[in-house]
């Protein structure tokens, strides 16, 4: 029950578009939705549900963006994940950092430059490291690398 609860949540959060016009008081009750969905689960069980709505639903450079904009709506930069190249790195593969306007990408570099020196990464913090750049970070190209190697095999 426990687990269909939580996606149910997880997909009433992200399924919508981040652009979407809403008052301020439906922005405050969707972060406190998140926020809430965070207390009843913990931040763990939490996050796997995101990222597993992520990974499969969010399969187009616009979704994953938008996915990302959410995610940062939400506060979810304030926590620590767990694995956070394997989470970047999929988003990342999914805009195709190669082509992609650095617009779309800014929330992204955003949201790395946040996760990455919680979760131990100090490379990415920008206070002692001003020209880091996700987009140049190895381990975050060799996630990228994984995620299109997998991608051919299918």
């Amino acid at each position: 029950m426990e687990s269909s609860s939580i996606f149910q949540e997880t997909e009433y959060l992200f399924n919508r578009a981040y652009e979407e016009e809403l008052t301020e008081e439906q922005e405050e009750a969707l972060y406190d939705r998140a926020h809430q969905q965070i207390i009843d689960y913990g931040w763990d069980k939490t996050f796997e549900s995101w990222k597993a709505y992520l990974f499969k639903n969010c399969t187009t450079p616009e979704s994953v963006i938008n996915f990302a904009n959410l995610f940062w709506c939400y506060c979810c930069c304030d926590y620590i994940i767990q694995d956070p190249y394997h989470f970047l790195g999929y988003m990342y593969y999914r805009i195709d950092m190669n082509t992609s306007k650095y617009d779309d990408m800014s929330i992204l570099d955003s949201i790395a430059t946040n996760i990455l020196p919680k979760a131990g990464y100090p490379c990415a913090d920008l206070m002692k490291h001003p020209l880091y750049t996700p987009e140049m970070d190895e381990r975050l190209l060799a996630e990228v690398e994984k995620f299109k190697k997998e991608a051919k095999e299918d």
